[in-house]
C-alpha cells in the first residue's frame, strides 16, 4: 500500500507501466487514473462525445536503445543519409513479420504477396519475409533494420494489440509506414489503424493530437506520417495502386518525409551516455514532461 495514495491524491500519482505488466494486469491499469504505457491508452472519451477530456492515460513509444536511434543521432541521420531517400532505397516496400493463425491479414499478405504486389512497384522490387518460415532469410534485428533502411515503405499490418514496435523501427529507418485505416474506431473523430470500431489512433500512438485537453491543435498527428490504405473499401487489394500513386507524386513524398523528420526525435529515448551529457534534440522525455504538465494544469 502506498502511504500517500488516496482518493484525493490518486489523480497526481504517476504510474509507469511496462507492456507485459499492462497486459497481465488490466484491472490495475483501469483503476489508476494517471499512468504511462506503450498503449493503448485507456478510453477516457465516450464514443458519441468529442474527445476533449483531460485524460491521465498517456501513450509513449516502444523503447529502442540502439545508438543510431538516440535523439541527436537520428536527427543527424535524417539531415544527411536520409536527405536524398530515393537515390539510396533499393526496395519499394519491405516487410518482416510473423503470421500466427489469429493475424489473418498478415497471413494473407505474406501468402498472396505475388498477387497483391507482384515483383516490383514502380520499378523497385518488393521484399516480403515471413519470420515463421523455416530457413528464413532474416535472422537478426540488425538485418531487419538494414532491410527497412533500404525500402521506401514498410507495412504496419495489425498485430496482437493496437500499437507495434515495427512502426517506430520503420520511422527510425527513414521508411514511410503503410497502414490499414478504418474510419470507425472506439472514439469519435479518430480513425483506427488496427481494426474497425477499436483502438483509435489517439489511444494507440504517443503524443497524439487530441490528448491535450483544451488545445485541439497540440500534439503529433500520426495521419501525416503514414500512407493510409482504405481498409473498408478494398483493403490489401488497394495497396499496390496506392503506393504507385504516392511514388509518382514527389510533392506528397516530400510532405510525408518532412512530417516524419519534424517529429522523429520525439519517438527516441535519450538513454545513452553521450545523449545524457549534451543532447540537443528533444526526445520522448521532453514530450512526456509536456504531456504531464498539461494534464496536471487542467485537473
Amino acid at each position: 500500500k502506498l502511504t500517500y495514495y488516496n482518493e484525493s491524491t490518486e489523480s497526481r500519482h504517476l504510474f509507469i507501466l511496462g507492456s507485459d505488466f499492462a497486459q497481465s494486469m488490466p484491472g490495475f491499469r483501469k483503476r489508476v487514473s494517471f499512468h504511462v504505457s506503450t498503449g493503448p491508452a485507456n478510453g477516457c472519451h465516450r464514443r458519441k462525445q468529442p474527445p476533449d477530456v483531460n485524460c491521465g492515460s498517456l501513450t509513449i513509444p516502444f523503447v529502442s536503445s540502439d545508438a543510431a536511434h538516440q535523439p541527436d543521432a537520428i536527427t543527424e541521420i535524417f539531415a544527411t543519409s536520409y536527405k536524398n531517400e530515393d537515390s539510396t532505397r533499393n526496395f519499394s516496400i519491405a516487410a518482416v513479420m510473423g503470421t500466427p493463425p489469429q493475424l489473418v491479414l498478415r497471413r494473407r499478405f505474406t501468402e498472396e504477396k505475388e498477387t497483391l504486389l507482384g515483383d516490383s512497384i514502380n520499378g523497385l522490387p518488393v521484399s516480403i519475409h515471413n519470420i515463421g518460415e523455416r530457413n528464413r532469410f532474416l535472422s537478426s534485428r540488425q538485418e531487419v533494420l538494414d532491410l527497412y533502411r533500404n525500402a521506401m515503405f514498410v507495412p504496419i499490418l495489425p498485430g496482437d494489440d493496437c500499437g507495434q514496435k515495427r512502426f517506430f523501427d520503420a520511422i527510425f529507418s527513414g521508411s514511410i509506414p503503410v497502414v490499414m485505416s478504418y474510419d470507425a474506431s472506439d472514439e469519435r473523430g479518430f480513425p483506427s489503424f488496427f481494426k474497425p470500431n477499436a483502438c483509435s489512433i489517439r489511444r494507440s500512438y504517443p503524443f497524439m493530437v487530441g490528448t491535450f485537453h483544451g488545445d485541439i491543435n497540440a500534439g503529433i498527428d500520426v495521419r501525416e506520417l503514414v500512407v493510409r490504405i482504405n481498409g473498408t473499401a478494398c483493403g490489401l487489394e488497394c495497396m499496390k495502386q496506392t503506393l504507385e500513386e504516392v511514388m509518382s507524386d514527389q510533392e506528397r513524398l516530400s510532405s510525408l518525409r518532412a512530417s516524419i523528420r519534424r517529429v522523429v526525435s520525439l519517438f527516441s529515448y535519450g538513454v545513452a551516455a553521450p545523449s545524457l551529457s549534451n543532447q540537443q534534440s528533444p526526445d520522448v522525455f521532453d514530450a512526456l514532461m509536456v504531456s504531464i504538465r498539461h494534464y496536471l494544469a487542467h485537473l
